[in-house]
């Protein structure tokens, strides 16, 4: 709590001295970057204030026709609508900002508002167009060498092209994203790229190639204390010996199929056990809904066999872990 009052005062000593500075200003380019500066800092508590000193920041720059005084305020304008839920209008004024960028041969700038459009195409499901905005970011971000951020956009359009369902290239681009995390070192991406990779896997229904990959993210994330992380895999791998399960009901192998089924169940309850270390509702009800997917599967593979008792047993249970997760959601 102090640490965050401290923050406070801090925030408010900065807007103070720019506000002095701007009586004081000059209708120059000084007087533009305060009002950008002021824009900027008003972001979050106050966006109608932010936006005022940002429109008054693009007439005096327009006027003066200082092209990164508008760039700026365009992109800070963008910012603000971003923040707070207008994701149309945060596009129109990164665009208008990257046109600016793009006429000062600001290769990097141009990089970084191709990629906040696309992430905000991606955010509206407009997946097409934010691919076309990552794969420019990444053709300047190699143009002008920035590793890091290229990295970044592997995992990025990794993640998009497998919500559009193009498995084959989602996976050639985490597979680049883990050749740079390894050989930086990073234990984390690497892991992160591992569950990638085994939940595209899972998709491409390689059950026991996503197993492994799952195995070695969660062993990694063990390594590395991350409690967090191990309940996504551990929910993961329930739903692995699940799809698993389901497989060999499909070829009447029932004894396989029942213990498929409870390695499920008991990913899913060490799942559990960390989440609620966490107070991870959304964790929770999501394991409680898989729980009772993985009892419904039972149902099905009792009822392909005529025992009625255990039948009625899984329901009962799966109907239970249902109405838990609905608690949740409701």
């Amino acid at each position: 709590m102090v640490v965050s009052i401290d923050l406070v005062a801090q925030e408010e000593q900065v807007i103070d001295s720019l506000e002095r500075a701007l009586v004081r200003s000059r209708m120059d380019t000084g007087r533009v970057l305060l009002l950008n500066e002021l824009g900027w800092e008003y972001k979050f508590d106050d966006p109608d204030k932010a936006r005022a000193y940002l429109d008054t920041s693009l007439l005096l720059a327009r006027r003066l026709n200082f092209l990164k005084g508008i760039g700026d305020a365009y992109n800070y304008r963008g910012v603000v609508e971003d923040i707070h839920g207008n994701s149309e209008q945060a596009i129109h004024f990164f665009q208008q900002s990257r046109d600016i960028r793009n006429s000062l041969q600001d290769t990097a700038g141009v990089a970084n508002l191709l990629n906040n459009i696309g992430n905000l195409h991606e955010n509206l499901g407009d997946f097409a167009a934010a691919l076309d905005n990552y794969l420019k970011s990444l053709r300047l971000r190699e143009e002008i060498g920035d590793s890091a951020r290229v990295v970044k956009l592997y995992y990025n359009i990794s993640i998009l092209y497998e919500n559009m369902g193009e498995y084959e290239e989602a996976l050639n681009y985490i597979l680049d994203y883990r050749d740079a995390v390894e050989q930086n070192g990073d234990k984390n991406g690497t892991a992160n790229a591992f569950n990638v990779i085994g939940n595209i896997k899972m998709e491409l229904d390689l059950f026991e190639e996503a197993k492994s990959y799952y195995e070695e993210a969660l062993q990694l994330h063990q390594e590395l204390g991350n409690r967090w992380e191990q309940s996504t895999i551990l929910n993961n791998l329930g739903n692995n010996r699940d799809a698993k399960a389901i497989e060999f009901a499909e070829r009447s192998d029932t004894l396989k199929a029942i213990r498929l089924n409870q390695e499920a169940l008991d990913f899913y309850q060490k799942a559990l056990e960390i989440r609620r270390e966490f107070d991870d509702q959304a964790g929770l009800a999501e394991t409680y809904n898989n729980i009772g997917l993985s009892y419904l599967n039972q149902v099905r593979i009792y009822q392909r066999f005529g025992q009625d008792e255990k039948v009625q047993e899984a329901n009962d249970q799966a109907l239970d872990f249902f109405e838990q997760a609905l608690e949740i959601t409701e």
